[in-house]
């Protein structure tokens, strides 16, 4: 417990630390029920804001006033939804460098570690949406513990707190993948 609220209480200290909690505790919250949403729309937003730029400067240098501003947003747009489509990619690629990291240290063969990347690779990508959903909810879980016992509620409340929520959140969004899944 002192760890944690440590931790949280570097984050949210001083005059404002109330509202950072309640800003931490609705984060959680979207983590834990919409989380892919959440993961895949930053994504977006962030990749899109990178296109943005480049767009802008390449359209002000080609075109002047109306190339920065066309520029601007079809880099955002473009690059937005490469950036969402890339999700599973990134994820695979996580997946798989910490496969080979991990079966570097305990086996001396780096060519084995390669081909156990490689293998995770593929594997992330193909159970990337699972895994959103998962560590989404974990996070989330633990934000909803962490600011139970910022907040002064007793560790195993919050503790438990974090378990049902986790466990609602997941079902909500594996539900939530269920019924587009049956309706498209």
């Amino acid at each position: 417990m002192p760890l944690v609220h440590h931790l949280l209480s570097g984050l949210v200290s001083g005059p404002g630390s109330f509202v950072a909690a309640i800003v931490i505790l609705i984060l959680a919250l979207a983590l834990l029920f919409a989380g892919k949403v959440v993961i895949k729309g930053v994504a977006f937003i962030v990749a899109g804001l990178v296109g943005a730029t480049a767009g802008a400067l390449a359209g002000a240098i080609l075109l002047g006033v109306f190339g920065l501003i066309f520029g601007a947003l079809a880099g955002f747009i473009i690059i937005g939804i490469i950036g969402y489509a890339l999700v599973p990619l990134a994820i695979g690629i996580g997946l798989g460098y910490a496969a080979y990291e991990l079966v570097l240290a305990y086996v001396a063969s780096r060519l084995i570690a390669i081909i156990a990347g490689i293998v995770f690779v593929a594997i992330g990508i193909v159970i990337a949406n699972k895994f959103l959903e998962i560590a989404t909810v974990v996070l989330g879980a633990f934000l909803i513990y962490t600011v139970g016992v910022f907040f002064g509620l007793p560790t195993l409340f919050s503790m438990a707190s974090a378990l049902v929520l986790g466990v609602i959140g997941y079902l909500v969004q594996t539900r939530e993948a269920r019924i587009r899944r049956y309706t498209a």
